[in-house]
């Protein structure tokens, strides 16, 4: 059994910037879609949950798809998906969705795109002109992130954003989808679960601020408020969650 997961598709306009690595581009998805509708022995997230939960057995090469966070580009792979008949999973940020609030990572993924030089606190100049050293310098502050408990995890990254010569574009390159879309997605079969409220790093969470991430119904420190059931948008009862990072 293997699990394939994405997290988007790219267009050939959108692979010069720095942070299009995190997707595949759509020309080679179609590719992998096909090559999956013809050869793949696809299993449904319903048949996946059975053999976890009830012992029921899946053939050795069976496969699913699934995709992570939420991104408005996963509309192109719905299209994608729906013509060669595959069912997948989609796990999304559920305050994103909802609330309209951007994750941190797509925060500086944004300001990183739009800076060629940046000075950092030792007073040395880091410049990013190009998209290696911009992957870099984003790799540094990520590693800075998950080494911080999670309720600091937006100050990390506002720290970054002020530092002289960061540029912060107030539109995203990457928005996420909104509720309309996710209504469609789940209309259209596509099993919706949660991978978190905003995309902490779950192992760094107090046990009160990951219930608040997972499920819990109260609000939490650093939380506008808690993450709400998916089943009000998806009309279905919610997929388990599906942790950011895998853990």
């Amino acid at each position: 059994m293997r699990v394939i997961a994405y997290h988007g598709v790219v267009e050939p306009d959108e692979q010069s910037n720095h942070f299009a690595r995190l997707f595949t581009d759509v020309e080679s998805f179609e590719q992998q879609a096909t090559l999956l509708a013809r050869r793949g022995r696809l299993v449904t997230l319903e048949e996946l949950e059975a053999a976890l939960t009830d012992g029921h057995r899946l053939p050795d090469d069976a496969i699913h798809v699934s995709f992570d966070d939420g991104f408005a580009n996963n509309l192109r792979v719905a299209e994608i998906l729906d013509r060669h008949r595959i069912p997948w999973s989609l796990f999304v940020v559920v305050d994103s969705v909802l609330d309209g609030y951007r994750p941190w990572f797509v925060r500086l993924a944004d300001a990183i795109e739009a800076t060629s030089n940046v000075m950092l606190l030792d007073g040395s100049v880091f410049e990013m002109s190009e998209p290696a050293r911009k992957r870099e310098f984003a790799q540094r502050v990520k590693v800075q992130v998950m080494a911080a408990m999670a309720e600091d995890h937006e100050d990390v990254v506002d720290r970054v954003l002020a530092l002289p010569g960061m540029s912060v574009p107030r539109e995203t390159s990457w928005p996420m989808l909104e509720v309309r879309d996710l209504k469609e997605l789940a209309a259209a079969g596509v099993a919706i679960g949660n991978h978190s409220a905003r995309h902490r790093n779950l192992p760094r969470c107090d046990d009160h601020l990951l219930a608040t991430e997972v499920a819990e119904p109260r609000p939490a420190a650093g939380c506008a408020r808690p993450p709400r059931p998916l089943v009000r948008l998806s009309g279905r009862a919610p997929r388990p969650a599906g942790a950011p990072r895998g853990r």
